[in-house]
């Protein structure tokens, strides 16, 4: 499936894979997608843009929970217990990325139930839009179509799904 990916979309998937090892996460999961598609400069990107309210944040706010993702930040806090803060101070105390970095993985890094379903999903899209290849706007309408965590994510960023796809439909291939 992958030799269809244009250019720009199998830059994405680069990236997910380049965040997720930095990030020491031991799969790639849609949200590591949606990071990729933050990063790219296209159309598709420019629609994501002009439907999230500070878009560099979002970026900044999803890369920050996947940082963290390995402690509950929301049942921490149910305990009066300031993820943001024990953070800092292991940070202060042991260096710069105490909690995360020593699970680094090693070896390949596998795609996720949920991101292996956006790139069919996105496969579907670029067919059902009669495209000869899968996109960086096939790959984000497949997230849109999807019950995934990216979905969720742009959802918990108030994006108008069903605007953003009508968008996305509408525009020339990407």
């Amino acid at each position: 499936m992958f030799e269809r990916f244009t250019t720009d979309a199998r830059a994405i998937v680069v990236a997910a894979q380049e965040t997720a090892r930095e990030i020491g996460s031991h799969n790639i999961d849609s949200r590591y997608l949606l990071l990729g598609l933050f990063d790219t400069n296209d159309s598709t990107t420019q629609a994501l843009n002009d439907c999230v309210d500070n878009f560099d944040d979002a970026r900044t706010r999803l890369l920050d929970r996947l940082a963290g993702s390995g402690l509950d930040g929301d049942a921490l806090a149910s305990l009066g217990i300031d993820l943001s803060e024990v953070t800092e101070r292991a940070d202060a105390v042991f260096g710069s990325g105490a909690l995360t970095s020593s699970r680094s993985p090693k070896g390949r890094i596998r795609f996720s139930q949920d991101a292996k379903k956006c790139l069919e999903l996105a496969l579907r899209e670029a067919i059902r839009l009669k495209g000869s290849s899968i996109g960086t706007r096939h790959i984000l309408l497949g997230m849109l179509r999807a019950e995934c965590p990216a979905r969720s994510e742009l959802l918990r960023e108030n994006v108008d799904v069903a605007a953003l796809r009508s968008t996305l439909e509408t525009q020339r291939a990407a």
